[in-house]
């Protein structure tokens, strides 16, 4: 990346900067990004070790009320 413009990214603010992240990520097209055949046995391994623990789970509102509760 040219100095300056990694000068310039500094100077936004972090929400600029944020937003940028997630335009510069929506713009990447599966072909852009390679990937590896051992990252993806590791990412199927993870689903079905996840999809098998799928009776444990939780829901996300009732994880962050109970969270909430503690902090009161």
């Amino acid at each position: 990346m040219q100095p300056a413009l990694k000068e310039t990214l500094k100077k936004l603010p972090p929400t600029d900067r944020l937003d940028l992240i997630g335009e510069l990520w929506d713009s990447l097209q599966d072909e852009d990004v390679p990937v590896r055949h051992s990252d993806l046995d590791l990412v199927r391994q993870r689903a079905d070790t996840a999809e098998a623990h799928r009776a444990g789970r939780r829901d996300w509102s009732e994880v962050r009320a109970e969270i909430e509760k503690l902090l009161r």
